[in-house]
């Protein structure tokens, strides 16, 4: 979003607080495709998360 964030937190400060689910959900990425649906024919309106939040994001302004 091009925003700068007010509070970076360096991980290990995470691990600390929250433990393993820092890894798991704070630290780590992963990748995800809908790939049943995409075979089943299904259409995505904005078929990228970025043109979805841009949506939004004009919405709110």
């Amino acid at each position: 979003m091009k925003r700068p964030s007010w509070f970076p937190v360096p991980g290990f400060v995470l691990r600390i607080i929250f433990g393993e689910m820092a890894k798991e959900t704070l630290l780590s990425g992963q990748r995800v495709a809908p790939r049943r649906l995409l075979e089943a024919g299904f259409r995505f309106l904005y078929p990228q998360a970025e043109l979805a939040l841009n949506e939004i994001l004009e919405k709110i302004d």
